[in-house]
């Protein structure tokens, strides 16, 4: 469902990955068009001026609004049952492996894995789950502050939706690739922020229609979206984020 093939990395100072033209699109316009109404979402300060609205926060209007669209039905349902195995094989064919594998185990599959390793005394290999989150930052001052992303969060594909209307690349919106001004502090697995005055920003990424923006987890994995523009716009900036959660 969405479309990888022309994904290309950058590898230093982490892995990022840039795709272009991901939806056909009719497909792409159509859920442009039905993107969740800002009614829906909850502001989340502490990772900067941005709402969110996922079934971690709003479980029940969530799955009302799957109901209703069907397109977004269908794309959640291929994030929750295939994502993982495509993205990772994507990952595989740029020699990119995250160590859990290129194929998703059926139940039966996990189940004879559980046994055989209780009766072995073994851990069980290290699994994954997927996460789709909507998120609206606002083009007057809306911002990511700089992080390395969840602790338990392995990869991040933010896709962008950006109607007819398109966006106005003046007002910024694009993805910072940072490094912290102290060296000391380019090491944060544990994912704390930093204001934009610690950090320098080494590449930006702009933030245009029907692209996905890849990051991948690492200590050193900083990036930010710097505060916007947009005096007086009542316009949003607006992305799906597919996260892998390692489980």
């Amino acid at each position: 469902m969405l479309n990888l093939g022309n994904l290309a990395f950058t590898y230093d100072p982490f892995l990022v990955g840039l795709a272009r033209s991901i939806f056909p699109e009719d497909m792409y316009l159509r859920l442009c068009r039905t993107f969740p109404s800002e009614e829906f979402f909850i502001s989340q300060p502490v990772l900067g001026n941005r709402m969110g609205f996922s079934p971690q926060n709003n479980r029940s209007d969530f799955r009302r609004f799957l109901k209703q669209n069907q397109d977004w039905r269908d794309f959640y349902k291929w994030v929750k049952s295939s994502f993982e195995r495509d993205f990772l094989s994507e990952l595989a064919r740029h020699e990119i492996d995250l160590g859990y594998g290129t194929a998703r185990a059926s139940r039966r599959e996990r189940a004879l894995d559980y046994l055989r390793n209780v009766k072995r005394g073994r851990f069980l290999r290290p699994r994954l789950t997927t996460e789709l989150i909507f998120s609206m930052l606002p083009a007057d001052g809306g911002y990511l502050l700089p992080h390395t992303d969840n602790t338990r969060k392995v990869g991040n594909v933010v896709l962008s939706m950006i109607g007819p209307e398109g966006w106005d690349p003046e007002v910024g919106g694009g993805t910072d690739i940072n490094w912290p001004r102290d060296r000391r502090l380019s090491f944060n697995r544990n994912n704390r922020r930093l204001p934009f005055d610690q950090v320098e920003v080494l590449d930006t990424i702009p933030f245009r229609a029907n692209q996905a923006v890849v990051v991948i987890k690492t200590y050193n994995s900083w990036h930010s979206v710097a505060p916007m523009s947009g005096k007086d716009s009542a316009v949003m900036r607006k992305t799906v984020n597919i996260n892998l959660i390692a489980n």
